[in-house]
């Protein structure tokens, strides 16, 4: 069986995306339940790390822009890693939001994963593309 340079890049995109995207919020789980106090004031190691993360994410999505897709093909690859670029920082935000406000149910973490899946939904639906103009569909 003979394997495309194509298929090799794209098999090791998969895999560095589904790398980051496991480690990247046990880390932050870490971080969080070690430092974490009350809000509304974050710790530098929990803000450091959120930071690595949310650009850890922005990354893997940005690897998961697909020539093969004739919607991400017709807006180009700069395009795609725009959105993943603005879909990072809202769920920088997003994060920072849910750490400043207090949780007596104590599901930080759950809270933060179901923001990033919120936000990766948002990504691949399109909501992040912006025109020539800057307008966000």
């Amino acid at each position: 069986m003979r394997i495309s340079k194509n298929q090799i890049h794209r098999i090791v995109r998969e895999e560095k995306r589904r790398l980051v995207e496991q480690s990247g919020p046990l880390e932050l789980a870490r971080v969080i339940n070690k430092h974490y106090v009350t809000p509304p004031e974050p710790p530098q190691e929990v803000l450091d790390v959120l930071e690595a993360y949310t650009d850890g994410m922005a990354e893997a999505w940005s690897l998961q822009w697909d020539p093969g897709d004739p919607v991400m093909r017709s807006y180009g690859q700069d395009a795609w890693d725009m959105q993943a670029s603005d879909a990072s920082v809202q769920l920088h935000d997003q994060i920072l939001a849910i750490l400043e406000t207090p949780d007596e149910s104590g599901h930080i973490i759950q809270r933060v994963e179901e923001e990033a899946d919120y936000v990766e939904e948002q990504l691949h639906n399109g909501e992040f593309y912006r025109d020539s103009g800057g307008v966000t569909y």
